[in-house]
């Protein structure tokens, strides 16, 4: 499988343990804004065996704004699900969110833009189902960075090359 081809494919279950209460105009993300991180990120190749991505050193942060900006990155190392190099893509972009619904429109070509996120109760969850494999993930609140009080936004991961 190409990394082209992987980066498409998905079958996505996020949850974003922020808040559920209701978004204003001026805000329309604030009730579920702030950082995650993958606390589970599973691919299943089509007629293969599971694949923990976590487990191999991968990662998906996003961090999304109130205004509905986004960050963060993807990072799969090679060997995942065929992977033959490692991807290292950025999650900058912007949310649309209709209702219970959120959609991440990037410039970065991976399945994290190709899902139509749910937005349930205190869970985002979404799902997108390729020709070569399913990939599940669950994002959880990013840990605090040493020494905050807990209003940091700022949020950073090193992964290694």
């Amino acid at each position: 499988m190409t990394v082209r081809q992987w980066r498409r494919m998905a079958t996505v279950s996020v949850a974003l343990l922020g808040g559920c209460g209701d978004s204003t105009d001026s805000e329309p993300f604030g009730d579920i804004a702030g950082a995650y991180v993958s606390t589970s990120f599973i691919v299943t190749p089509t007629g293969g065996s599971a694949e923990d991505v976590l487990a191999a050193g991968g990662i998906l942060t996003i961090f999304l704004e109130p205004n509905g900006a986004v960050t963060g990155t993807l990072d799969v190392p090679a060997g995942v699900a065929g992977v033959g190099e490692p991807i290292h893509e950025d999650m900058f972009g912007t949310a649309t969110r209709a209702g219970n619904t959120l959609v991440l429109e990037q410039t970065a070509d991976t399945f994290v833009r190709d899902v139509t996120w749910l937005i349930g109760s205190g869970e985002l969850t979404g799902r997108f189902v390729g020709a070569d494999a399913t990939i599940e993930v669950t994002l959880g609140p990013a840990p605090e960075p040493a020494g905050s009080a807990g209003n940091s936004r700022e949020f950073h991961v090193r992964t290694s090359d």
